[in-house]
């Protein structure tokens, strides 16, 4: 357990370090960028990105726009 949390803290980290650099993405962008993660690990490293009030989300579908701050 303890391997898998610091794999997700240092992804988690780089998607942040990628979020700080620009306006907007989406959930696409991101995975490009972080292509060995899954969607759905790309949509989990948002959401705790989210809890954190990191990044906020306009939108509902998978064409939202995500923000930093």
């Amino acid at each position: 357990m303890q391997r898998s949390y610091y794999f997700f803290a240092t992804e988690l980290a780089k998607a942040f370090k990628l979020i700080s650099a620009r306006e907007f993405f989406n959930t696409a962008e991101l995975h490009q960028v972080l292509p060995f993660l899954s969607r759905r690990q790309v949509q989990n490293l948002l959401m705790e990105l989210r809890l954190e009030n990191r990044v906020h989300v306009e939108g509902k579908t998978s064409s939202s726009i995500w923000f930093p701050g």
